[in-house]
């Protein structure tokens, strides 16, 4: 970590991180993720910007910063955007691995077939979408983001802001 900080790699990181969370806010299409085996941390931040997720069923999500002391900002901005307080605080409060199976039951994924059949399935819902008129889907995203009154910028300053450098590892509960 610290050769990458004395590099500038850490900072150049930050700014493209902000900048393809933003592109994924910002865009006019529906996103459709196929998650195979398993997405942990950031990976978990890009599998919950998708507008349909489609998670095999003992693949898993983790949103295990906590753990480290981390505050997870991505994560929290996407699960924000989308789910109840309480499906948020059931990911990202206790930091455990949720299957393809129980991300459905939640309303986070989409669907939750066999593993082996994730990405078939994904692309099956593409060409379903692929087949409505294009007007209506972008409508429909468009309108989605207007009901939340901040701009992508905003969105992610405000999941950033409120998040502290990490604080340090796990501490025992007596």
């Amino acid at each position: 970590m610290f050769w990458a900080q004395s590099k500038g790699i850490q900072s150049n990181f930050q700014s493209t991180w902000r900048r393809t969370h933003t592109a994924l806010y910002e865009c006019s299409k529906p996103i459709v993720v196929a998650l195979e085996r398993f997405a942990i941390n950031g990976g978990a931040a890009l599998a919950l910007a998708a507008d349909l997720l489609v998670v095999g069923d003992d693949s898993y999500l983790q949103v295990g910063e906590v753990r480290q002391g981390m505050a997870a900002p991505y994560n929290l901005a996407w699960l924000s955007l989308r789910h109840s307080e309480n499906v948020i605080a059931q990911l990202t409060l206790t930091g455990k691995r949720f299957s393809g199976s129980e991300l459905h039951r939640l309303g986070i994924a989409y669907a939750a077939p066999p593993t082996a059949d994730a990405v078939s399935v994904a692309a099956s819902l593409c060409n379903e979408l692929a087949g409505y008129p294009s007007d209506a889907l972008v409508t429909i995203k468009r309108m989605m983001r207007a009901f939340h009154d901040a701009s992508a910028n905003d969105w992610f300053d405000i999941a950033t802001r409120n998040a502290p450098k990490r604080s340090g590892g796990p501490k025992r509960v007596s």
